[in-house]
């Protein structure tokens, strides 16, 4: 797309012309596989979510597009993709790494510093057992999955996830949410 057919479609896009819009977001949709191409050791489940995050990216890009800063559209529509692409996969669970057995190092493999903190903190208030607890829950292990596994009862893993949604009920407190 040309440079002045590329402001022109999004001054019309942004006085609300549906086809415009969607004439944007259908041509920058090269720029969308090619951001999501980019991530590595992403599950092919999930590229198509993320297409659809792309795509909204560059929706609202359209709006918050300034031609006074001299970048294309479709320079600025990239790096937009780009980051929020990479905030997205923030949130995609970590990658199991082998079967919690107690005996074989780490369950998970965090995906950023965020996630290796709170595994930290949760190492620190949790024992062994109810941290595989939590972790076997949180990847929507069964009950019966969870029983198997670490040889556990019941009880305990209601007992364990009791105290999480206490423990989170107490930060919530005090941080005054």
């Amino acid at each position: 797309m040309s440079e002045k057919l590329s402001i022109e479609l999004i001054n019309k896009a942004k006085a609300g012309n549906e086809q415009a819009i969607l004439d944007i977001v259908n041509s920058c949709e090269f720029i969308i596989i090619s951001e999501v191409n980019k991530l590595n050791n992403i599950p092919d489940s999930e590229k198509e979510d993320l297409k659809q995050i792309g795509r909204y990216t560059v929706f609202t890009s359209i709006f918050r597009f300034d031609e006074s800063y001299g970048a294309s559209f479709e320079t600025f529509a990239t790096i937009c993709v780009h980051n929020k692409l990479l905030d997205a996969i923030k949130v995609i669970p970590p990658v199991i790494l082998e079967e919690p057995d107690g005996e074989n190092g780490p369950i998970i493999e965090p995906v950023g510093p965020e996630d290796e903190l709170l595994i930290k903190v949760l190492k620190k208030l949790f024992t062994d057992t109810e941290f595989k607890i939590l972790m076997m829950w949180n990847y929507d292990y069964s009950y019966k999955e969870i029983i198997d596994k670490l040889n556990v009862t019941q009880s305990k893993i209601a007992n364990t996830i009791t105290k999480l949604k206490h423990l989170k009920d107490e930060i919530k407190k005090e941080a005054g949410l």
